[in-house]
């Protein structure tokens, strides 16, 4: 018998028949994947998943970030190309759309609103091509009614605003003192467009990563999600690993491939994991009490038990889950200035700049298969996937 946050998942989804189908093919060949490439490190399809870094750009500096937080890389290493071009994407549009599927699209940064209309009418475009996709942002630019409109005109399935908690400590994390007000504008603004154009999407979702800047926060964001009724509310818990994992993965990857990049240690920040185990579980626990009109869902780590949770947070070395990741053989990561990786946090091995060849033949092709082929070897001996993995949400997300 469902639950009633499951059948609120699936009522919320079948406002999207499509975003909900796309979905869950998707989590279908993503454990099929997993299963078959123990035995056979090519995979058997194109991607299911695209997921798009379409800009390194953004206006804040969330404390938590590992693109440009306390530790981010963008603090260690700037990059001269920051955006991927917008022609290569459209490129990629009419490739795909010759698949026998079409892959679910994701937009994430960065920020990707700092692109404006350009990155609209390039959703618009999608949308028309019959995609479905789902935008991540802090929301802060849609405060702009004209933006909004623009973006809900689109037909886009999904919006995702992350929210930190109330107004205080959103805005002392994100380092502003403007971002909640913009973004619950931004949140306000799309409802609004949908009402006035009669529209059943895009979903609106709210994001919150938890760490020790906001455990205190849950409950704020649930009720910011009623007052706002949006359609989603999703709880991450902090990504993070500590300096021995990351040297010994950056041993490991470098001994595999010959590769002197480790990205994972702009995320070595135990510190923000240092939560109140007790205060996060009962509170987790009062929230999945609530009758609420929309899901609450928190990350997949197996039972959310308070063993398991203390275990995220303080037992980094328990993987908690020793299911192998299936990104390799289910999603294509596509980061500035346009090339193709396995991991969006973490891209260290990079397969093909797509400006000089086609997704499919990138996918399939040597580079992508020789990173298949040892990262197959090192968990069917180790029997978990490379150190810094441990705490990436991708992998608990199913």
């Amino acid at each position: 018998m469902l639950n009633r946050n499951t059948f609120l998942m699936l009522k919320k989804l079948f406002l999207s028949p499509r975003f909900g189908f796309t979905l869950l093919s998707l989590r279908v060949i993503e454990l099929f994947n997993t299963f078959y490439a123990k035995f056979h490190y090519k995979p058997l399809f194109k991607p299911k998943q695209i997921v798009f870094r379409i800009t390194e750009q953004c206006f804040l500096k969330c404390k938590m970030c590992g693109q440009r937080g306390q530790r981010g890389r963008f603090t260690l290493k700037q990059r001269e190309e920051m955006n991927i071009s917008l022609s290569l994407i459209y490129k990629l549009a009419k490739e795909m759309s010759k698949w026998s599927y079409k892959p679910l699209i994701k937009f994430t940064g960065g920020e990707p609103l700092v692109l404006s209309t350009d990155i609209i009418d390039l959703i618009g475009y999608l949308k028309k091509k019959g995609f479905v996709v789902r935008l991540s942002t802090n929301g802060v630019m849609l405060k702009s009614k004209n933006l909004a409109d623009k973006l809900v005109k689109t037909g886009i399935d999904v919006i995702g605003f992350s929210i930190d908690g109330d107004k205080q400590i959103h805005n002392k994390i994100r380092g502003t003192d403007y971002a909640f007000d913009a973004s619950m504008d931004g949140i306000s603004n799309i409802e609004e467009s949908k009402k006035r154009m009669k529209k059943k999407v895009p979903l609106i979702m709210i994001t919150t990563t938890l760490s020790t800047l906001n455990e205190s926060q849950i409950q704020k964001v649930v009720d910011i999600g009623i007052k706002k009724r949006v359609d989603w509310v999703n709880f991450q818990f902090f990504n993070f690993t500590n300096d021995k994992l990351a040297e010994k993965s950056h041993k490991i990857v470098k001994k595999l491939y010959n590769i002197n990049e480790a990205p994972w240690r702009c995320f070595s920040n135990e510190s923000m994991a240092k939560v109140d185990i007790n205060k996060l579980y009962n509170t987790i626990k009062k929230v999945n009490k609530m009758k609420l009109k929309f899901p609450v869902t928190f990350l997949s780590i197996g039972k959310l038990s308070k063993s398991n949770i203390k275990s995220y947070f303080y037992n980094i070395n328990n993987p908690l889950i020793n299911r192998m990741c299936f990104e390799p053989f289910s999603s294509a990561f596509i980061v500035p200035p346009g090339k193709v990786a396995f991991c969006i946090d973490y891209p260290f091995y990079f397969c093909d700049n797509l400006k000089h060849t086609t997704l499919e033949k990138s996918w399939f092709g040597e580079k992508a298969n020789n990173f298949r082929k040892h990262f197959v070897r090192y968990y069917k001996k180790n029997g978990k996937n490379f150190p810094h993995c441990q705490r990436c949400n991708w992998r608990f997300n199913y």
